[in-house]
């Protein structure tokens, strides 16, 4: 029972602050506490978003969609509509059932449907629902649907509230603030000014960008309303103006990633919304059917429907995982452009192990010119920066020749080229340029290329299945090749003598003066010194997550003793994270064979999962001496509340906030193959400020062993006791 009064709540919650397109529970209680200015449409939604809820439950639809409102707002606001319009009476609670029923199952169907072609449904439910009421309710006996009474459902607290909120409109506030506050409070099919201004603060509290973009939707509509219609029109704005505070939330901060050029678009939508809404009334004026919400859900869905068609994706951008807040959907957005805005889709790593030198780079001294100017050259070198051992006259005095060439991705050869004889060292074969050579298929019009190779080393055939790291033939240097070298290019076709294309290697280790650098999507520099990663065993066990794992944590913060579990779920989208059922906290992750990273963090702050989350945001799975990580966290971990509502407001257009995070191993037992580490990581409010956190975890026995958080001089310790 305890657990379905919670699912409960949480649902009616949901229903509520999804109104405007949110899950923040403070939101709903404001929206809640609106509705119920006037009791009687107050109740009759609580009643219809119980009834769904209940409904649902019985009929076994998606819980997670019932409890982040998903199903239910539009019977939320079916069920307002009809308190609004009619009398309440235990016939209408009969019919208000049964119209719950009528939205819930047209929400479920919609959202089906639109789903298909990855559209919203916004509030169609919601308005078809009530027209379906609202045509048949002329038709019912009388005494069933009997039209509202203001009057009758106002209490004594109601009455002064009205009253109250009269004087607020004769004293004091400009004429466009009180048409705003109208507009809000037509949101929930009312018309003064309390209700505008509850609505109003509960969403400034949920969501600055939401509010900024109340006011911008709304401004825009009246501009244009003032000049196609005349000043005469203002006086209807009210009734119609939330069309144009949905449509700006929606577009600007929902469906699309805050930006100038979003807020660029909700000013192109507004004389659209406007045509619409003279259009549909002029349709269904005969009917004496309300508009509602319809002209504002229309043109999103056409909006979006255009932007899903989009051939070449420019922005404004489309939020691909909907986190339920403008600010959250734009800093998740920013942190992934930040860090994987050079990603490929394909994963192109170097063909061989080891430390290699790049000989020479895209555009090179020598040979890599115009069309082939993208290719890359690497030997192998002494610490003189030798590629051979004295006397270097033949091709075993070369410290590459004959080492292993190695599939950079999986893929399918597509050409082989074999049977040439390798030179003599300071000979090239001008009539063979390539020498014997290697094509591999990787995906549409990507291919890489394999130059130089050792003559009868060739290992696979044409339609051969090659993996990644697979063992495709030796280094040599056949062809136009002075001395034993690889080349190695990416290119749009299957041919030898194709042009290169510049195409990323995905992860790469760089060593400098014996320090180590990772590089991820990018190209290694001529000169460089660099190496394939290679995964430590006891990191990649440690951090790998599988779903149905559970970790346990013995905490000791100084005051106080307790023990906090983890356990690994996957989300509706196949998304792994860790969470924390006494905390109600989730840490999203990725992971590969190279970094685990941690992509979100939702709950409670004060929980060792979060703590954990900050420590442990950036891991690479390999371990080189003196390998230091670096990475930007989202605004949310920022510490300075202060500052964090300007950001909020001008986060589109800028970002001053830009907490960063370091790591680095600290001791290793063996450097080779350590079977005990510790990671040290520090959090940053600003790049070069001094540490707010600073972080160790233990990692010991293919495992976290423990985590230390020195923080505000304060010292926690977690052992995992599992």
């Amino acid at each position: 029972m305890k657990e379905n009064l919670k699912y409960i709540q949480s649902a009616i919650a949901g229903s509520y602050s999804q109104v405007f397109f949110s899950n923040n529970q403070w939101l709903a209680l404001f929206l809640l506490l609106a509705s119920f200015i006037d009791p009687c449409m107050g109740i009759s939604g609580l009643l219809s978003v119980i009834t769904a809820i209940c409904i649902s439950k019985c009929i076994g639809l998606n819980p997670a969609y019932v409890r982040n409102g998903w199903y239910t707002y539009n019977v939320l606001l079916t069920g307002m509509a009809m308190g609004a319009s009619f009398q309440f009476s235990w016939q209408f609670v009969f019919i208000l059932f049964i119209a719950a029923l009528l939205s819930l199952l047209l929400t479920v169907w919609l959202a089906s449907f639109a789903g298909r072609y990855r559209l919203p449904f916004l509030s169609l439910p919601f308005v078809l629902s009530v027209w379906i009421i609202f045509l048949n309710a002329r038709t019912f006996q009388s005494h069933l649907l009997i039209p509202r009474n203001p009057i009758i459902c106002h209490n004594v607290l109601s009455n002064y509230l009205i009253v109250f909120s009269h004087k607020l409109e004769f004293y004091g506030l400009h004429q466009i603030i009180l048409l705003y506050l109208k507009s809000m409070s037509a949101i929930f099919f009312q018309q003064n000014i309390l209700t505008g201004i509850i609505v109003a603060l509960g969403l400034l509290i949920s969501s600055r960008i939401a509010f900024f973009l109340s006011w911008l939707g709304f401004a825009a509509g009246l501009i244009f309303f003032r000049f196609a219609f005349g000043p005469a029109a203002l006086n209807e704005y009210a009734y119609t103006g939330f069309n144009y505070i949905f449509a700006a939330i929606a577009l600007a901060g929902f469906y699309l990633v805050p930006s100038v050029r979003s807020y660029l678009l909700v000013l192109v939508a507004v004389p659209i919304i406007a045509l619409f809404n003279t259009a549909l009334y002029k349709l269904i004026g005969p009917y004496y059917l309300p508009l509602f919400s319809l002209p504002f859900t229309l043109v999103v869905i056409v909006i979006m429907a255009v932007l899903n068609n989009r051939y070449i994706f420019k922005s404004p951008d489309i939020v691909q995982y909907q986190l339920y807040s403008p600010e959250k959907n734009l800093y998740a957005f920013n942190t992934y452009m930040e860090r994987f805005k050079k990603e490929t889709l394909v994963h192109i790593h170097l063909p061989f192990y080891g430390e290699w030198t790049v000989s020479q780079g895209h555009s090179g001294k020598h040979t890599h010119k115009d069309d082939y100017r993208f290719a890359l050259d690497f030997v192998v070198t002494d610490e003189h920066k030798q590629s051979f051992k004295l006397p270097g006259k033949t091709l075993s005095d070369f410290y590459c020749y004959s080492l292993p060439v190695l599939s950079p991705a999986d893929g399918e050869v597509t050409t082989v080229e074999d049977g040439v004889e390798d030179n003599t060292i300071g000979d090239v074969n001008l009539n063979e340029n390539w020498g014997n050579t290697l094509v591999i298929k990787h995906g549409d019009f990507l291919y890489s290329k394999l130059s130089h190779l050792k003559n009868g080393s060739i290992k696979v055939k044409v339609g051969d299945k090659v993996k990644r790291g697979e063992l495709l033939a030796q280094c040599g240097s056949s062809g136009r090749s002075p001395e034993p070298h690889i080349h190695f290019q990416l290119q749009n076709t299957p041919y030898i003598a194709a042009p290169t294309i510049n195409y990323p290697i995905g992860y790469y280790v760089v060593k400098k003066n014996n320090s180590f650098e990772l590089h991820s999507f990018n190209t290694p520099a001529e000169g460089e010194i660099i190496t394939k990663p290679i995964t430590t065993p006891l990191l990649k066990k440690a951090f790998h997550f599988i779903p149905g794992m559970k970790l346990n944590f013995a905490v000791e913060d100084g005051t106080k003793n307790y023990v906090e579990s983890w356990e690994v779920f996957t989300d509706a989208y196949n998304h792994a994270y860790l969470y924390c059922a006494a905390t109600k906290s989730s840490a999203h992750f990725n992971a590969d064979d190279t970094i685990f990273y941690f992509t979100g963090f939702t709950g409670n702050k004060k929980s060792l999962l979060y703590q954990f989350y900050l420590a442990a945001y950036k891991v690479v799975l390999c371990h080189y001496p003196g390998l230091k990580t670096e990475d930007k966290f989202p605004v949310e971990v920022s510490t300075k509340k202060i500052l964090k509502p300007l950001q909020d407001v001008i986060a589109p257009f800028h970002i001053f906030m830009n907490p960063v995070y370091s790591s680095t191993f600290k001791t290793s037992d063996s450097p080779e193959a350590p079977g005990k580490l510790t990671l040290q990581s520090k959090f940053y409010e600003q790049q070069h400020s001094s540490a707010s956190a600073e972080f160790e975890i233990e990692i010991f026995d293919n495992k976290i062993n423990k985590i230390t958080i020195n923080k505000n001089n304060q010292c926690l310790v977690a052992k995992n006791i599992a």
